[in-house]
This record gives structure tokens, C-alpha cells and sequence, in this order.
């Protein structure tokens, strides 16, 4: 009974290892708060861009997610999604995620308007994810990119000569989760297919060891 269990497990595991039937996990979430944006905005329309680059500064290679995503103030609550097919950049910046170099992630909201003003935030991804080695998510497999825009307010004007209290004219609190799946990593998997494979495999071993035993 308990080599059949054994073995139902392990073909169950080769099948998820298959891909046909893996779902994706949440390898990582972080919480970003834009606040007191030093700007005053004439609009409360955005564009939201993820920058990836080798710098904040002065980057030579800058790859950029959600190229296309605009929000307000009445997409708080809502989730959006990158993926290899909704995204043209994904593919690149997934490798970007993975490669075990130490490079940048940009925040950058942009006014949705002719000479808008822009609002930025970075990190080197060390310190974005939080590890030092690897500094990245190097060895998984990333499947989506989400936005989840938790809140975003503008601020009451300052007093003397701040600009009136309406929802454009003025900075602004933005805050936002990123979220990256992708699918479970396949080494300990492997591992915990191969040891049910030995343990279903180890009483056909010994009964064949048993019926080969010389006759005393």
C-alpha cells in the first residue's frame, strides 16, 4: 500500500514537472509609497512606467514595463498585469529580474499631458529585493508582472499662496504594490520525486533480493 502511495506521488510530481498542470506562485511583493511628490501637477491622469537600467541617473539600457498603463485617482483598488503576451518588454525584463547583476529599478509617474511633469523613485535591486546575494530573484522563473494601486491622493494645498484645494494642482500620495509570480523552483521538487521513487522502489528490491537467497 504504501509503495503504491508512493509511486501515485511520484507520478504525480512528474506530471506537475511537466509544466501541464504547474501553477504559478508569488515569488515577491514589495509596497511602494510615492509621497509628497515635490511637484505641482496640473492633472491627476498618470503614466506608470517600471524602469529597469544599469542606473538611476544615467542608464544606457533602460527597458520599461507598463509603457502603456495611465491611472487616476479612480483606479485605486484595481490590478494589472504584465505578461510575455500583454507586454513586449516583458521577456526582457524578466531576464533583467534573473541574471544575478546588481542593476536599477525605477519608479516613474509621468503627468498623461503635453510637457507633463515627471515623479521618480529608485533602487539598486539589492536593496529593492531586500538580499544581497544573488541581489535579484536569479534562479526563477517569472511568468507576471502586477500592479495593485492600494491609494492615491492629492494633497491640501500648503497655506500662503498654494494653489487652491481641487484634485489637480497639487502633489500627490501614490501608493502601489508590485507583485512577481512565476513557477516553483524545479530543484526540490526533483529532489522529493527522486526519494519517493526510492522508496517505492525499495520493497520490489528486497523481495527480489529475497527470491534469489540460497536455500539453507
Amino acid at each position: 500500500m504504501t509503495r503504491l502511495l508512493n509511486v501515485s506521488l511520484a507520478l504525480l510530481l512528474a506530471t506537475l514537472l511537466t509544466g501541464e498542470t504547474q501553477g504559478e506562485i508569488l515569488l515577491f511583493q514589495r509596497m511602494i509609497s510615492v509621497n509628497r511628490s515635490v511637484n505641482i501637477f496640473g492633472t491627476d491622469q498618470f503614466d506608470v512606467d517600471l524602469i529597469f537600467g544599469n542606473h538611476f541617473f544615467a542608464s544606457t539600457n533602460d527597458v520599461t514595463l507598463f509603457d502603456s498603463l495611465v491611472i487616476s485617482l479612480g483606479d485605486v483598488g484595481m490590478t494589472y498585469d504584465a505578461t510575455p503576451t500583454s507586454d513586449p518588454a516583458f521577456s526582457t525584463v524578466a531576464e533583467r529580474l534573473t541574471d544575478a547583476l546588481n542593476e536599477f529599478i525605477k519608479v516613474s509617474l509621468i503627468e498623461d499631458q503635453e510637457d507633463g511633469r515627471t515623479e521618480q523613485r529608485g533602487w539598486i535591486e539589492n536593496l529593492f529585493f531586500g538580499r544581497s546575494s544573488p541581489p535579484d530573484l536569479a534562479g526563477k522563473t517569472i511568468e507576471r508582472v502586477s500592479l495593485h494601486i492600494d491609494d492615491f491622493d492629492f494633497l491640501p494645498g500648503a497655506p500662503g499662496g498654494s494653489p487652491p484645494a481641487l484634485v489637480a494642482g497639487q502633489p500627490f500620495d501614490l501608493v502601489f504594490t508590485v507583485m512577481i509570480y512565476g513557477v516553483p523552483e524545479p530543484t526540490a521538487a526533483w529532489l522529493l520525486l527522486v526519494g519517493l521513487t526510492v522508496l517505492g522502489l525499495t520493497p520490489f528490491c528486497r523481495r527480489q533480493q529475497a527470491s534469489r537467497a540460497p536455500v539453507v
